[in-house]
């Protein structure tokens, strides 16, 4: 991978991150509350529900580099509308409605182009190599932009520097891509039709039990970080007792990203050469990964707290390149684009089931009773994982 692309992914996540520590308090202080949070999610999910497979199938067959630079319209023109949402619920939710329009497209395009441009240099044998980069550039933006996010929360006031230079650094980033990132296009034998996508599809899907069950995880992902991420922020508060410990938000998220950074680096490590175990691999990650959520659940101090939400990401990060090795070893390049958005759709189900649970059941069971319930649907997946590829 180029040193420019790579600097532009970096870049990419790193403008996420500015605004990750924050998003939640954000939301809170323009006008929603503890139960309109969720339904917030719910409706940036159901978006891109509708979106997420039609933008693959786009990048397929029009090109993922034009699908991600529209995502960065749509981004931006997202944000804008939350510098001026002050106190108005309406306008959240378009926002937030066009956030998830610009994800959908996002979702896959510029992954996909990566991936294939490797795996037709170096193979299937380079999959775990390039996923885990993609997944670590992923982490280490994330990480050190979670980072500048919770100190630049100091500067101004409703958070608007993060989403001032959150906007600034999206426009960036798509500059950066229209100028550099280079797409060779594919001539009619590899565009397939719609038809033959939908067909080719739902092929791959019912061939394979450990192609299903990876896709299915997606489901797992959605709901497992739908449940952390939309909670966390305000659980710590409630911990540690002071909003005084805000500038401390930047740090956690930090060290979640370079825990998921870590997972994605130990599993590229494991999974080299291990095609007969990748799958055992990721339903061992997913069950402790509902062990976790249980564990973090009990946590009273700043100390325990802090711990099992680095724990969480670390596994988080092993079982997802897991889950997407086996994904893109079984899918062929004309169609990987449509096969990623579709990953990325079933963990919009998780996402918006998750948030829907939340929403409906916060009030009576709290922060920690929502992860318990989504820990026991991981379990629930891991079970049912292991039943059906034994029959």
């Amino acid at each position: 991978m180029k040193w420019i692309v790579q600097l532009l992914l970096f870049l990419n996540h790193f403008s996420v991150g500015l605004l990750a520590p924050v998003l939640n308090l954000m939301l809170l202080d323009r006008g929603a509350s503890y139960q309109t949070l969720p339904l917030l999610y719910m409706v940036m999910a159901a978006v891109i529900l509708l979106f997420e497979i039609p933008s693959g199938i786009c990048a397929d067959m029009i090109g993922r580099k034009r699908v991600f630079l529209l995502s960065g319209f749509f981004n931006t023109i997202s944000f804008i509308l939350l510098f001026l949402a002050k106190e108005s619920i309406i306008l959240l939710f378009v926002s937030i409605a066009l956030y998830g329009i610009g994800r959908a497209f996002a979702s896959g395009s510029l992954d996909a182009l990566i991936i294939d441009q490797a795996v037709a240099k170096h193979g299937n044998q380079g999959l775990p190599r390039i996923t885990a980069r993609l997944s670590i550039l992923e982490a280490v933006g994330l990480s050190l932009g979670s980072i500048c996010g919770g100190f630049l929360a100091h500067l101004g006031e409703g958070y608007s520097v993060n989403l001032i230079i959150r906007t600034v650094s999206i426009i960036l980033v798509m500059s950066l891509a229209a100028l550099f990132i280079e797409e060779v296009s594919q001539n009619s034998e590899i565009r397939i039709p719609f038809k033959e996508h939908i067909r080719e599809g739902i092929k791959i899907v019912i061939s394979s039990k450990a192609f299903a069950i990876a896709i299915a995880g997606g489901f797992i992902v959605g709901i497992a970080l739908s449940s952390v991420e939309t909670y966390w922020q305000p659980a710590f508060i409630q911990v540690s007792g002071s909003k005084e410990s805000n500038w401390m938000l930047g740090i956690i998220m930090f060290l979640g990203f370079s825990a998921v950074s870590g997972g994605n680096f130990r599993a590229q490590r494991i999974l080299t050469g291990q095609d007969k175990t990748k799958f055992w691999i990721h339903i061992l990650s997913r069950g402790f990964l509902g062990a976790s959520l249980v564990l973090f659940a009990l946590q009273t101090s700043k100390v325990g707290y802090i711990l099992l939400y680095t724990i969480f990401y670390l596994i988080l990060g092993l079982g997802n390149i897991a889950e997407l090795t086996i994904i893109n070893s079984l899918t062929s390049s004309s169609i990987r684009a449509s096969i990623l958005s579709l990953y990325s759709f079933v963990i919009q189900i998780g996402l918006m089931v998750s948030s829907l649970i939340s929403s409906l059941s916060v009030q009576w069971v709290g922060f920690a009773g929502v992860w318990v319930i989504m820990a026991i649907i991981t379990g629930m997946y891991v079970i049912s994982s292991i039943v059906v590829n034994k029959t």
